[in-house]
């Protein structure tokens, strides 16, 4: 499952793996990033790849990808599932654009790669999204894929979408 590749009309997900350290390191250590994680700081190569070996190649509740330009193959961000109950029919989606992706259409096309995927692979019927209360841009976003606010409570919104 770790090694799966989805296709969009401009991306290629790509399942996360050692060669991808340095971009994901690249995107995940700007301050401007990481100040919106439950655990912010800047991270190193090494501390990237021992979480990498060490918890998520053994996390099957989670599926990561680095999202690529099709055209070009230039990694422009990263996405994934996490939290998947198959029972339960739900999972979580993340997204991470580098700063000169955004704008363009590149996470929604991501985002609902991933929860058509959920859906299909699964039968996921519901969907979530985790973001820090003063992520606005986030919000914004994840508001206009017609995921619905559930939870308020403490620094971050919980965010829900129900397929039909």
């Amino acid at each position: 499952m770790k090694n799966t590749k989805l296709y969009t009309k401009r991306l290629v997900l790509e399942g996360l793996n050692l060669s991808h350290s340095e971009a994901v390191v690249g995107f995940r250590s700007r301050e401007e990033v990481y100040k919106y994680f439950k655990n912010p700081h800047k991270i190193s190569i090494e501390e990237h790849n021992a979480w990498f070996e060490n918890r998520y190649l053994a996390d099957e509740t989670r599926l990561d990808f680095v999202i690529k330009l099709e055209s070009s193959g230039e990694i422009v961000g990263t996405c994934g599932i996490s939290d998947l109950n198959i029972s339960g029919g739900s999972m979580e989606v993340s997204y991470l654009l580098a700063p000169d992706f955004q704008g363009k259409g590149y996470a929604s096309e991501a985002v609902n790669a991933l929860i058509e995927y959920g859906f299909l692979k699964w039968g996921i019927k519901c969907v979530f999204a985790t973001i820090h209360k003063d992520n606005k841009p986030s919000i914004k976003f994840i508001e206009k894929l017609n995921f619905q606010l559930v939870n308020t409570d403490g620094d971050f919104l919980e965010y829900r979408y129900d397929r039909d």
